[in-house]
């Protein structure tokens, strides 16, 4: 037996309605698959096993707010299926029958977009499910199949295959299940993934996708960025070839109040939101594949607030077992909220003893800014606007001790105080380096059996060329993998710098500034590397391409990358 599926849809499989609306959403359907020529006028054949594979994403570019929501309703006023996201990707379950199904999408300035399918179930042998590739999807040549089957025969499942062609058996594996990669030479392939049983029977489920320079790596790089004043993440995967930023399918993301800032998990599995102004967390499970973020159980997770501490900056340790919170505010002495991340629900529990205080420095009350957890995740550091404070995390539990001399003054080079705004740690985990607002880097050594910090001769390190009352230049600061450069996001002065690192000694030299006026970041706005290649990207949409052996930085192609919004807030999240 097998599923057939009429999909009825207005021209281009898209339809907005703007009888009412002051906006033109628009609605797409990438699963089902298209098997056949249409049949009729606006009317598309398909045929395939239920589930049904539902997959449709919507957006909504001139209104402010964006998609609202999707619903598919399976009869006039039964909503089956909702979903406060711009994107959908289910397997439908549905009893044998007819169905006239909609697919609907809400942008929150009143505009709906209509899908149409028509579904006549009937009882199959069984079922196929496709997770990878994506329906449509442009890859590199690397292509990751990921795919299910069940069947009512009770011998079960003998074997699956991968078809990229008509008769051409690419790969075949025993069992009920396969995942493989495929080197594919550039085309748009029309692939099926079919299943055989013990009973001499077959199901099959096709998917289309492409080959081509460009496209997504069998290995990506993911950036999230917040936006600003909105509950929205926007997520990019990254072209190593040429550092550009491409816009995940279903971004953007739905957060809480107002999305202060992003964190990725070190190991590539999870994403983190803090929201400042709702005061709690967000925790998204990523798609290892294209990206894509589905928020976790119980999500949002509150922050615990004690006094007039807000929640400043989050960040997970290198091996994604804890997660730290900043809080803090002017005057305050700031705490540190610690939570433990279940690597299998995503779950936050606060880690025992949390929150944890921060001791005063010399001149007064300590509160952190940013935070920073370096490579071997044996400890934290904060930057405290004044000085820097160390602290030692439990291996088991995850608790923090303030380390020996903290905090750690960050001396001025035109005043008492250096100003610390944006922490890291090098890559060989020996050296800590803060931002500052006097328009200097500071550094101190990482003594590796205590934590206490030492700094290092010659700091603070200035740029000199800095027009007097400029504040800011660097607001935030980043480290290649090689340890030899530092690059700086100046606020106040509006251009990229680049600091030569000695590897040996750590110590600073400031090197030249680059692209004066054409970038315009904001002070709370962050730079970073994305690891494995030789890109930077910042809060706004920047992307940057650099030459690890002379530091020298060149826009990517597309730069900056469109993002809704006056401004991006500081956090911005890379997942390997």
């Amino acid at each position: 037996m097998r599923v057939r599926i009429w999909l009825v849809l207005l021209p281009t499989i898209v339809w907005a309605s703007t009888l009412l609306a002051a906006t033109t959403p628009s609605l797409t359907l990438y699963s089902p698959v298209l098997l056949q020529a249409n049949r009729s006028p606006n009317t598309a054949n398909y045929d395939g096993a239920g589930p049904i594979h539902i997959v449709a994403g919507a957006s909504s570019p001139n209104c402010p707010g964006g998609i609202s929501a999707l619903e598919i309703f399976t009869d006039v006023n039964q909503i089956a299926y909702e979903t406060y996201s711009s994107y959908v990707d289910l397997q439908m379950a549905l009893d044998p029958g007819f169905y006239n199904t909609v697919i609907k999408a809400f942008d929150n300035c009143g505009g709906v977009a209509f899908v149409y399918l028509e579904a006549y179930v009937l009882s199959s042998t069984g079922t196929v499910v496709v997770n990878q590739p994506e329906m449509n999807f442009v890859y590199t040549a690397s292509v990751h199949f990921n795919a299910s089957s069940t069947t009512s025969c009770a011998a079960g499942v003998s074997a699956m295959g991968i078809y990229t062609a008509n008769h051409q058996l690419a790969y075949s594996a025993s069992g009920s299940s396969l995942n493989t990669r495929l080197n594919l030479a550039p085309g748009t392939y029309n692939a099926v993934v079919e299943m055989w049983d013990n009973c001499n029977q077959a199901v099959t489920t096709p998917v289309t996708f492409t080959v081509a320079p460009g496209g997504i790596p069998a290995e990506p790089e993911f950036v999230y960025i917040p936006r600003t004043g909105s509950p929205w993440i926007d997520g990019f995967w990254v072209d190593p070839s040429t550092c550009a930023l491409n816009t995940i399918p279903g971004s953007p993301f739905p957060a809480h109040y107002k999305p202060y800032g992003t964190v990725g998990d070190p190991l590539g599995v999870f994403a983190l939101d803090l929201n400042q102004d709702s005061q709690d967390i967000n925790v998204y499970r990523i798609d290892p594949n294209i990206g894509g973020l589905t928020q976790a159980v119980e999500s949002p997770v509150q922050v615990p607030q004690y006094g007039l501490l807000k929640p400043q900056a989050i960040v997970v340790d290198a091996e994604g077992r804890f997660v730290y919170v900043a809080n803090g505010n002017y005057g305050d002495s700031g705490e540190i909220t610690g939570y433990s991340l279940n690597r299998t629900s995503g779950q936050l529990m606060l880690i025992p003893g949390s929150p944890f205080k921060m001791k005063n420095a010399a001149y007064g009350g300590t509160w952190a800014n940013y935070l920073t957890v370096e490579p071997t995740g044996h400890y934290l550091y904060t930057s405290n606007a004044g000085s820097v404070s160390g602290f030692s995390i439990n291996q088991t539990t995850g608790a923090l001790t303030e380390v020996p001399n903290s905090p750690f003054i960050a001396n001025g080079r035109s005043g008492q105080y250096a100003g610390t705004e944006d922490i890291i740690v090098d890559p060989s985990h020996t050296h800590v380096y803060t931002a500052n607002r006097e328009n200097s880097i500071s550094g101190w050594s990482i003594n590796a059996s205590s934590g206490e910090l030492t700094e290092l001769p010659g700091s603070p390190w200035s740029d000199l060329t800095i027009p007097s009352g400029v504040e800011f230049s660097p607001a935030s600061i980043t480290i290649n993998a090689q340890s030899n450069y530092i690059f700086g996001l100046d606020a106040g002065a509006d251009q990229i710098s680049v600091w030569s690192v000695d590897t040996s000694t750590g110590i600073v030299t400031f090197d030249r500034d680059q692209h004066n006026g054409q970038v315009t970041p904001d002070r709370l706005n962050k730079i970073r590397v994305v690891p494995g290649s030789n890109c930077l990207v910042d809060s706004g949409g920047d992307a940057l391409a650099f030459d690890p052996n002379t530091g020298n930085t060149t826009f990517a192609p597309g730069s900056p990358f469109g993002l809704p919004g006056s401004g991006q807030q500081p956090g911005i999240g890379i997942a390997p």
